[in-house]
């Protein structure tokens, strides 16, 4: 075997039987001199030092380079009288020197000049060698090549920094975890995600972050994942503060440095985009409510329209008939009560008309506090006695532009159901109250997403709030529709909060609803507030109806409404003329040949509408005052939102003859 392939155990081994055999020639042969002895053993150990494969080299006390062995040519090449010739910082060397003669023994990793000029790093250990009187003899020095060693150092530092920064830099979440799901590591963004400094979770297990509700998904993850199942999956966790968020996981097993199975898990935190998504999903769920409520409206539209016409036939001519002197007492009552229930039907209509959104509006600058406190007398007749009412009704609050009966019927309907949702409450010692609050508000953009047909911008808000059952989501969804009602048969329409939500929408403005079983409810409506100059309507008494003697022409297609409406017209000491639509109505006062005062006509009709007739009309008879009738009002006399423009006058289905009478002798004395 070369001497150079041979190991340091080996040499090591070798030395050792040199010595022996110079201890046996010692005990078996002392008649050989001291000097034999020794130059023996000299060559004994100058071939260990041949056949080691470190580089030793040796230099006399004074510093001067006198001996290296074959590896030392091999690693240097030949060295001058001066060792820290090879040294590449000629202090380190100095400094070696400097040790080792003052005997001290030197340890270190330096970097020294190869045998071909190439920079080497070297692990040297330098000594100094004493004779039996403690004087220096030699300096030696045993180097050994780690240049390859440091490389893969290097390498494996570089690697370690290129992924150390890649982990923390990582816009995901980076957990290491033990067998166990002890966390071993993790990067920034999986610590500040759940609110903790690194620090705070290294060496917790992963039970600590689970929400209640997946703790035993945890420990069954982690079975899955050391059999060597790869998951993808959600998880809800549990934020230092205590708040719900959830995360989407990638784990798999990997081999930990000790050779152990551990976890490795990369999240990302999806909390927004589930509230996001939440929001979206009740958002399309508020939108099919409202298209199904809509296209229930557009129905209710039209079967108000014709049964107006069939009330108005009704209510006139029971009015008719009750003029009469000579009735006889039990028909009179009789006649009375289908007037009553005639009334009744016709605020039946009008609820569906408002809950459709087709309702015509007659707007006016309000203040919202002063109409809730003079209806609070009418509240209270509608609530029991042992219920109390509460307002909160912040002052100074902006006015809104509404018509004052439609407030009031918000304000009725919302505290009706409040009532009925306090009475149904079995709770024991709860306090029975309805607060009523308002207050201005200013909608940003991001709140419009959360109140679907609201307005962006300065808003008015009334809330009625009550201690009652409360409600599940399910009720919550369905509290709008038409004719949907948690009370007992007979108990009540289901068209209350249907048409509270009309005249919501029908005005621009939008409601939430806020409740939980057991828990009340609160109901917000947001209105868009009143910014121009502000000019609050004055009341003003009611005059006594009269007649006149002008000249009316009245239009209907409808046979029955044209000839009671005629009739009472008549009763009034008006002379009227009546034509079945348009077309007719322009052939009657060519034939005639009479001076109109007055055109009353219906909106819809054939051939020629309520609208071109007027325009006609007026080309003949300038000075010609006009009156729309209608149950169902044609879009040309109405804004979007239904508001009457100011211009037009208006009379809706079913009209009674005071209602009528006074709405003609108003217009014909307006100048």
């Amino acid at each position: 075997m070369n001497d150079h392939n041979k190991t340091k155990e080996q040499l090591i081994l070798e030395l050792e039987k040199l010595r022996q055999s110079v201890n046996e020639l010692k005990t078996s042969k002392p008649n050989l001199t001291k000097e034999f002895l020794q130059e023996r053993e000299i060559k004994l150990f100058k071939s260990a030092l041949e056949a080691s494969t470190d580089a030793i080299g040796m230099a006399t006390s004074e510093g001067r380079h006198y001996y290296q062995n074959e590896a030392f040519n091999h690693m240097f090449g030949e060295v001058g009288i001066d060792p820290s010739s090879v040294y590449i910082d000629k202090s380190v060397g100095i400094e070696v020197f400097r040790t080792i003669k003052a005997g001290t023994r030197w340890t270190g990793e330096i970097q020294m000049c190869g045998a071909n000029n190439e920079i080497r790093d070297i692990l040297l250990r330098a000594y100094s060698t004493k004779d039996d009187n403690g004087k220096i003899t030699n300096l030696v020095g045993v180097h050994t090549d780690i240049t390859e060693r440091k490389h893969i150092e290097k390498v494996l530092r570089r690697k370690e920094e290129k992924y150390r920064t890649l982990f923390e830099l990582s816009p995901n979440g980076i957990l290491l975890e033990d067998g166990d799901g002890n966390i071993i590591d993790a990067n920034s963004a999986f610590s500040e995600s759940l609110g903790y400094k690194r620090e705070e979770i290294i060496g917790k297990n992963v039970h600590m972050l689970a929400h209640p509700d997946a703790v035993n998904e945890v420990g069954k993850n982690i079975k899955d994942l050391l059999s060597g199942k790869i998951l993808r999956h959600e998880e809800k966790s549990i934020k230092k503060d205590g708040t719900t968020c959830y995360l989407n996981l990638t784990e798999k097993k990997i081999t930990l440095p000790d050779g152990k199975d551990g976890i490795i898990c990369i999240t990302e935190d999806i909390t927004e985009r589930r509230q996001i998504g939440e929001a979206l999903r009740e958002s399309e769920e508020e939108l099919r409510q409202i298209q199904k409520l809509d296209g229930i409206g557009q129905l209710a539209a039209g079967i108000a329209h014709d049964f107006n016409n069939i009330l108005t036939v009704m209510l006139g001519n029971t009015e008719l008939a009750l003029e009469s002197s000579n009735m006889d007492e039990k028909v009179r009552n009789n006649l009375e009560q289908v007037m009553f229930s005639g009334h009744n039907a016709g605020k039946l209509i009008s609820n569906i008309l408002t809950f459709s959104r087709k309702q015509v509006i007659r707007p006016e600058v309000i203040d919202v506090n002063n109409t809730i406190l003079n209806l609070t007398q009418t509240l209270h007749r509608v609530i029991s006695e042992d219920i109390k009412i509460e307002l909160n009704l912040h002052k100074n609050i902006y006015p809104i532009k509404a018509d004052p009966t439609q407030i009031e019927q918000i304000l009725i309907n919302l505290v009706i159901n409040a009532k009925d949702a306090i009475q149904k409450s079995k709770k024991q010692k709860r306090i029975k109250a309805i607060t009523i609050e308002t207050a201005d508000i200013f909608l940003e953009e991001e709140d419009i997403s959360r109140h679907i047909g609201a307005t962006i911008g300065q808003n008015v808000f009334i809330s009625v709030t009550d201690t009652g059952i409360g409600m599940n989501k399910e009720i919550c969804n369905r509290i709008f529709e038409p004719y949907f009602t948690t009370k007992a048969p007979g108990k009540g329409t289901g068209l209350g909060l249907s048409i509270v939500y009309g005249i919501i929408k029908q005005n621009n403005g939008s409601i939430s609803v806020y409740s939980e079983p057991d828990e009340g409810t609160t109901i917000k409506v947001y209105w868009p507030a009143f910014t121009g100059k502000t000019k609050f309507k004055e009341e003003v008494e009611e005059e006594k109806i009269i007649g006149g003697t002008e000249t009316i022409l009245f239009a209907e297609d409808d046979d029955s409404v044209r000839k009671t409406t005629e009739k009472l017209l008549s009763a009034y000491g008006y002379t009227v003329m009546s034509a079945s639509n348009g077309r007719n109505a322009l052939d009657l006062i060519k034939s005639k040949n009479v001076k109109i005062d007055m055109l009353i006509t219906d909106v819809v009709m054939p051939e020629i509408g309520g609208i071109e007739l007027s325009e006609r009309m007026k080309a003949i008879f300038p000075e010609l005052k006009v009156l729309y009738c209608s149950g169902y009002p044609d879009d040309n006399i109405v804004s979007v939102n239904r508001v009457l423009h100011e211009e037009i006058n208006f009379i809706p289905k079913p009209y009674s003859s005071k209602e009528l009478s006074k709405k003609v002798r108003e217009i014909f004395d307006t100048k």
